[in-house]
């Protein structure tokens, strides 16, 4: 739950910072509130859960007051490659698992969004100067947040390749 809506927005706007194409799953903006990421045999969908309340003209509920939803939706597609593939049933209860719905979360949802904390640009700046780096990393670590801080990471990742794109990530995360 996100009760501040200075910081809904500011979340709003990172969320378009984001590659417009992960895991052959395509982004798409219908809303100012909301994004998909979609192929033909899944879709996740990110929205404000009491804004979408009131442009159906129904009173958010108390839980729903604050909250950016994260839905993971399985279409049949999917169900059907899960079954001849991979031998999975296709019932509920098989997709009801908490292993099943992790796997998920992890695989589609966490590679789209990145978790960890965000910072401005001068902030990082002093802390990637604290950094025990050697001096050319700091300046690509620099160089990679300004790209994506004047863009988007699409940006970022157009300028590198695959494996340094990654690279520069994960020091992004493992440093918070």
């Amino acid at each position: 739950m996100v009760q501040d809506d200075k910081l809904r927005k500011i979340y709003y706007e990172l969320f378009k910072k984001l590659k417009k194409k992960v895991n052959h799953l395509k982004k798409e903006k219908k809303y100012s509130t909301s994004q998909y990421h979609k192929n033909k045999s899944l879709h996740i969908i990110v929205y404000d859960k009491e804004v979408e309340r009131m442009a159906n003209n129904k009173p958010p509920m108390k839980w729903e007051v604050g909250v950016i939803r994260f839905e993971v939706c399985i279409e049949k597609a999917h169900l059907q490659y899960q079954k001849s593939k991979k031998g999975e049933e296709r019932n509920l209860r098989n997709y009801f698992r908490k292993a099943k719905y992790q796997g998920y979360m992890e695989k589609y949802l966490f590679k789209i969004f990145p978790t960890g904390d965000f910072y401005s640009y001068s902030d990082l700046e002093s802390i990637i100067y604290k950094l025990s780096e050697k001096p050319n990393i700091k300046n690509n670590m620099k160089k990679f947040v300004k790209l994506v801080s004047n863009g988007n990471l699409d940006r970022a990742a157009n300028e590198y390749s695959p494996n340094t794109y990654r690279k520069y990530m994960k020091l992004f995360n493992g440093y918070g």
